[in-house]
């Protein structure tokens, strides 16, 4: 990960679109052509639809204990717990 001073950044932003000015201009153009696209993938049926998570269940999972032998037979590691 590689973090940048944020300080810095804005002053780079601002040179680079010719001042505060021009880089609100740009920021409205990214904008636009954002809400174009959107609605260009809308119209065509392309739209990416969120999907709802998954709920995940909350507590411990349910066990079942096998109360005879019966299930074991033909398992050589078991010994029983008797």
């Amino acid at each position: 990960m590689k973090l940048f001073c944020s300080a810095r950044v804005r002053a780079l932003a601002l040179r680079v679109h010719g001042g505060p000015l021009g880089h609100a201009a740009h920021l409205k153009k990214l904008a636009e052509k954002d809400a174009k696209a959107k609605e260009t993938r809308r119209r065509n049926g392309t739209a990416q639809v969120r999907k709802p998570r998954p709920v995940t269940p909350v507590g411990f999972p349910m066990v079942v204990i096998a109360v005879d032998g019966d299930d074991y037979d033909g398992y050589d590691g078991y010994d029983g717990y008797d």
